[in-house]
């Protein structure tokens, strides 16, 4: 089942996606292991590699994704 995740605290958590029913949650679900997602999209793309730092100092260890300006991969390794 797709979940938006957000950073805790976020007035979004609780709510759904416009016009979806998919709900936004907070990260500490994956943070704590409840959630083990294999890859995260980062619809925040232009501010993607931020999030990804993010994401990566939290220790999520699955692929990351940004949709534009192309869909691709985000290396975090830099």
């Amino acid at each position: 089942q797709p979940l938006v995740y957000e950073k805790p605290g976020s007035l979004k958590i609780g709510h759904y996606m416009p016009g979806t029913r998919i709900e936004i949650v907070s990260d500490e679900r994956w943070i704590n292991g409840s959630d083990v997602p294999d890859a995260m999209l980062i619809w925040a793309w232009h501010i993607s590699d931020e999030v990804a730092r993010y994401i990566r100092a939290q220790g999520f260890q699955g692929k990351l994704y940004r949709p534009l300006p192309s869909f691709q991969e985000v290396d975090t390794v830099s």
